[in-house]
């Protein structure tokens, strides 16, 4: 399964969304809200104003909850040149060889990543 950056660059967090939530975080808590914090406030994304992508839990929700998620077969390729390409992936042909999320609920995905950092509470 493929989770591309057009799909996780319009999932974004801010800080705030956490703690509204979590009042008085954990140590652990405070590990995720200064991430979040610091990438939605880093040079790349400061401009936007709109938070950090949610990238790598992207991947994971994907195969948790496939119900928030649409998806589509396409025939993907990875560069494997020698170039800045390499490693980019792009649609290419009729293989027809990736299962790739196309959409997202970005609402029930803001709330799974609220609610697992409060849930971490449970844990220390």
């Amino acid at each position: 399964m493929m989770a591309g950056l057009n799909i996780t660059n319009d999932l974004r967090i801010k800080a705030d969304s956490v703690t509204k939530v979590v009042k008085d975080p954990t140590d652990t808590q405070k590990i995720f809200i200064d991430f979040i914090d610091f990438y939605a406030n880093s040079a790349f994304y400061r401009h936007e104003n709109r938070g950090a992508a949610l990238h790598d839990s992207t991947a994971v929700a994907a195969v948790a909850f496939p119900e928030a998620f649409e998806k589509s077969v396409k025939s993907i390729i990875v560069d494997v040149s020698k170039d800045v390409r390499r490693g980019e992936t792009r649609e290419e042909g009729d293989s027809n060889n990736v299962l790739v999320l196309t959409s997202v609920d970005l609402k029930f995905m803001v709330n799974l990543t609220v609610v697992s950092i409060h849930h971490l509470r449970r844990t220390e």
